[in-house]
């Protein structure tokens, strides 16, 4: 990336030039620059700095990659004038009473860009253009202006052209001291994400997760599990999505021995089975959450979820008793034992021949009596 990105994201046509240039310095030298070596990029790239083209032999191309960064450093400086000016206008804007300028509310968020962070976090650029839907309240989010978002608490529930509120633009804008003042966490704990999901408000989910999806309430749930208990599969799927393989929410609770969230997902997605997995060093195709569980030894894990997911097996024949004499799990093996215990996998093992394969004599002892 070019060193504005870097060092402030921001990015022109002169951000493209650079990549152009890093392509021909990596042709010549075939090697990748390593300009920042693994510092600050802001430590770096401080006014007066050039790039070391020592390791590119030919003087034609070293003497065209110096004249074209000296041309970018202009572009650069220009943008970064422009930008610094255009911010400046805007704070002495939000800085007045909006009834001595009439237009202090002509600001319209643009999307210029759009990146994920994991599964769900926005990144945004704004630029100023003349949109009168704005008031003052959506100015002061946008700019992360508290004391101008308080004086103008009563337009909360108001909407641009866009038909965002000022909650929304706090939330796309990264505000979230702002976010919490348009929406306060109450005395339970329940933040404006879990009334969100509450309320199946998934466009607010969206916008409210990267700023508040880790918090908790009093009593210690996430909105994930809120959206679970109340039986909002697709909310709980926007949380905490399927993946590729057909890994769930529940299996990846359940792998993590998170009691409470198996507690609450098993009514959305017990009986599932997932794609490839490797536990323990041990391969797992077309597993469940409960064989997930047993191959970790997560106990309280497997005591919910006995009665949903015994007696399945994977794709290979085998059941969660196997995994659990496999891991040498005999606290599970006893839970299980009396559902499963004369089951055989495809090659017509049981979970008592892999016990004693495995030389478990515990587990050897408990399945004996089966």
């Amino acid at each position: 990336m070019a060193p504005e990105t870097l060092t402030n994201g921001m990015t022109s046509h002169a951000s493209d030039v650079w990549a152009l240039g890093i392509i021909i310095y990596e042709l010549a030298a075939l090697k990748k620059p390593l300009f920042w070596r693994g510092q600050d990029p802001k430590d770096v790239f401080v006014p007066g700095w050039k790039p070391d083209l020592s390791a590119i032999t030919s003087d034609f191309i070293r003497e065209t990659l110096e004249k074209q960064y000296k041309n970018l450093s202009k572009i650069v400086e220009q943008h970064q004038k422009q930008f610094a000016k255009v911010n400046e206008d805007l704070k002495q804007q939000l800085a007045q009473e909006p009834k001595a300028i009439p237009n202090s509310s002509n600001i319209k968020l643009i999307k210029l860009n759009q990146a994920h962070r994991g599964a769900t976090t926005q990144q945004y650029s704004f630029i100023p253009v003349q949109d009168s839907s704005w008031t003052p309240l959506m100015c002061a989010a946008f700019n992360g202006d508290i004391e101008t978002t308080k004086r103008h608490l009563v337009d909360t529930d108001k909407k641009n052209s866009d038909g965002d509120t000022a909650l929304m633009i706090a939330a796309k804008a990264g505000r979230a001291d702002v976010v919490e003042l348009l929406d306060s966490t109450d005395k339970n704990g329940v933040t404006a994400f879990m009334r969100a999901v509450i309320e199946r408000n998934t466009e607010m989910v969206k916008l409210l997760a990267p700023l508040q999806k880790e918090m908790k309430d009093k009593d210690g749930n996430t909105a994930l599990m809120i959206a679970a208990r109340a039986g909002h599969a697709d909310v709980v799927e926007l949380l905490d999505p399927t993946n590729w393989r057909g890994v769930t929410a529940l299996m990846r609770a359940a792998s993590k021995s998170n009691v409470e969230a198996v507690r609450v997902l098993i009514p959305l997605q017990k009986g599932r089975t997932a794609g490839y997995v490797r536990i323990n060093g041990w391969v797992i195709f077309h597993g469940t959450a409960l064989m997930r569980a047993v191959a970790r030894g997560h106990i309280k894990v497997v005591e919910l979820l006995v009665e949903h997911e015994s007696g399945m097996q994977d794709s290979e024949g085998w059941t969660a008793p196997m995994r659990a004499a496999e891991n040498n799990h005999s606290d599970c093996v006893s839970l299980l034992v009396d559902k499963e215990a004369r089951k055989q996998n495809k090659y017509g093992s049981t979970a008592l021949n892999i016990a004693m394969q495995q030389g478990h004599n515990e587990i050897v002892a408990i399945l004996l009596n089966y």
